[in-house]
């Protein structure tokens, strides 16, 4: 009788250990914090300022370019690219977010990160977040697509700094 006393109190104590560690992990990675696959979240000094839908981003005046991005490890892709200057989207949310940034970084769905110097984003139209290619959405990256939203630097030959699955923008001061 001791023997099975004894084994439960340890399957008690691992059964609350185990509690715990779920605890601490869903603490170090909330789940309030994942962003919709159709929005692309803003944020500086680590607060969200504001979060794009598709449909807003639609409302804004686009303007289309045409590109081809130079891949390293798969196909060129070339078309006319759809979308808005970042520093449209970024100067709707805060007329001064740009003068008081000293770098803008890009976070997309699958960890990837690039960023981009703030005289990138003032001047020309060099920094864009694009919705369509050839008059058709990006798509997923479950439906094989680079979307829904990308970044294209209208400068860069490559595309190594071309975000797919573009879900922040973060503007660090």
């Amino acid at each position: 009788m001791k023997k099975i006393d004894i084994k439960m109190k340890y399957i008690f104590i691992f059964i609350i250990l185990l509690f715990l560690a779920i605890c601490f992990l869903i603490s170090i990675n909330p789940l309030s914090e994942k962003v919709d696959s159709a929005g692309i979240r803003i944020v500086s000094d680590e607060m969200v300022l504001y979060t794009f839908t598709e449909e807003e981003l639609k409302e804004f005046e686009s303007i289309q370019v045409e590109k081809t991005i130079v891949s390293g490890n798969s196909k060129n892709e070339t078309g006319i690219y759809t979308g808005i200057p970042l520093c449209e989207l970024l100067d709707f949310v805060d007329p001064t977010l740009l003068d008081e940034g000293k770098q803008v970084i890009s976070k997309a769905k699958d960890g990837f990160v690039s960023a981009y110097s703030i005289d990138e984003m003032t001047g020309i139209n060099n920094v864009l977040v694009v919705y369509e290619r050839n008059g058709k959405p990006l798509g997923t990256k479950r439906d094989g697509g680079t979307g829904p939203f990308r970044i294209i630097v209208l400068q860069d030959v490559f595309g190594n700094r071309s975000t797919k699955y573009l879900n922040e923008i973060e503007v660090i001061k």
